[in-house]
């Protein structure tokens, strides 16, 4: 935006401001690709497990959901202790994911 001007202590962003925004949106992206592997692997599942669909329910809902939740917590634990270095607590929490 023309004539925008920056008040005193404020810094301009620069190109290196985009690197969290796409590490974060690649992230995203694999943990969206990740939640649909599941879904693709239900029919081979059901065949080879011999499984009902009520069990598949159960392994893709209730299982998925408790895990998710149980490591959501922590992971965000270890994202705010190691705030000050916000790449190094994002990379370790996504490692750990």
């Amino acid at each position: 935006m023309a004539g925008y001007a920056h008040t005193p202590g404020e810094a301009a962003a620069g190109p290196g401001a985009w690197y969290p925004v796409l590490f974060l949106t690649l992230a995203a992206s694999i943990s969206k690709i990740d939640r649909q592997v599941l879904a693709l692997a239900i029919g081979p599942m059901k065949r080879d497990l011999g499984i009902n669909e009520s069990q598949i329910v159960l392994l893709g809902g209730l299982a998925f959901t408790l895990l998710y939740s149980v490591f959501t917590m922590p992971a965000a634990g270890v994202a705010d202790q190691w705030r000050r270095n916000s790449r190094a607590g994002s990379s370790r929490s996504i490692c750990w994911w």
